[in-house]
């Protein structure tokens, strides 16, 4: 069994764990190892590393809870997880400790090895009669609010789907969870992560402004339209980052499934709509 852990003296705990989980597999598979045993060790601030960026304590603590123990069992070679609340002898955890093995950049290396084993435990699929399905994912965080999701454009875009037989289900961000909207919205999905998992490996596509549940569907190998990367005044979320991480703005993720896409425009629905339509015409 390969022993690896994820340090939040140097590593947040938000979405930025799959690819994390993407490199630990990554590593098993070159090792020859059979299973992984994972380790969460606790930082120096509260538990977490010292740094002035966003999200608070308390949603650090939420996300760590809800987000990253949880993402574990998405990954079928986990067969543990130990969340220490000390930090434990070095050599328990030896694999990855002095690293930052988290990000955006770890994400594309590891998808273009083919790495993408995330798998979701019980995938959703809808009562008879059978409703062929399509999520919209909403990033609505009060930080970095350039990069949220434009809402009209996108009940809009359920319009559309639902005018041409196809139903929209929206993912709200958690804190939004259950606010009324015209649309079906899945309030477990906002707030488990596996019914998140659950529900995106059911849907005929999984839509997204680019934010953490977005990388997650594409490691589990669904298919995805990804739109709105670029946004002004948000850190990593701009050209040059993009470019520095191996992708170049207009091009598509290499590794990434034909039923994967980036859409490098705003989100709106004129721009998301035709692209859409095509990827749904594909997959009929």
């Amino acid at each position: 069994m390969l022993t690896v852990c994820y340090d939040l003296a140097k590593c947040p705990p938000t979405y930025d764990f799959v690819g994390f989980l993407l490199w630990a597999e990554h590593e098993r598979r070159v090792r020859g190892d059979e299973d992984l045993a994972i380790h969460v060790l606790p930082g120096p601030a509260f538990g977490f590393r010292d740094d002035k960026l966003p999200p608070s304590l308390e949603e650090r603590r939420r996300m760590l809870s809800e987000i990253v123990l949880p993402m574990t069992w998405l990954l079928p070679s986990c067969r543990s997880v130990t969340n220490h609340p000390e930090r434990p002898p070095a050599r328990e955890v030896e694999l990855g400790r002095d690293r930052r093995q988290y990000g955006t950049r770890l994400m594309l290396s590891m998808l273009a090895k083919g790495i993408a084993p995330l798998v979701a435990p019980e995938p959703k699929r809808r009562a008879e009669p059978y409703r062929r399905y399509v999520t919209i994912t909403l990033r609505e965080a009060p930080y970095w609010p350039t990069r949220n999701a434009n809402l009209a454009e996108w009940l809009a875009v359920a319009a559309w789907l639902a005018g041409n037989g196809v139903t929209p289900v929206f993912v709200r961000d958690t804190a939004k969870a259950g606010e009324a909207m015209p649309y079906e919205q899945s309030e477990a999905a906002a707030r488990f992560l596996v019914e998140r998992a659950n529900l995106y490996a059911g849907a005929a596509l999984n839509l997204f402004v680019n934010n953490g549940p977005a990388w997650m569907c594409m490691a589990m190998g669904l298919p995805l339209l990804m739109t709105k990367m670029i946004a002004p005044d948000a850190p990593c979320a701009n050209a040059e980052f993009f470019a520095a991480c191996g992708l170049k703005p207009g091009s598509q993720i290499p590794g990434a499934r034909s039923s994967q896409r980036i859409l490098w425009e705003d989100d709106s629905a004129d721009a998301i709509i035709p692209a859409l339509e095509a990827m749904l015409e594909r997959a009929a």
